[in-house]
């Protein structure tokens, strides 16, 4: 009994580390794409006010 309940125990544990290192990946990858999306903005504004005079 108290075997199963470690095993669960460590399961669970292993369970959610995968699904933090996931979520901090998915974090990381929304943080860089809200940077590029900032940093594209105003080159894309300043071209296109360039290009259509």
């Amino acid at each position: 009994m108290c075997w199963r309940s470690r095993c669960r125990i460590s399961v669970a544990l292993v369970y959610a580390t995968q699904v933090h290192q996931l979520h901090t990946r998915l974090l990381r990858l929304s943080v860089i794409t809200m940077a590029v999306h900032a940093a594209i903005l105003p080159i894309t504004r300043i071209f296109g006010s360039s290009l259509n005079p």
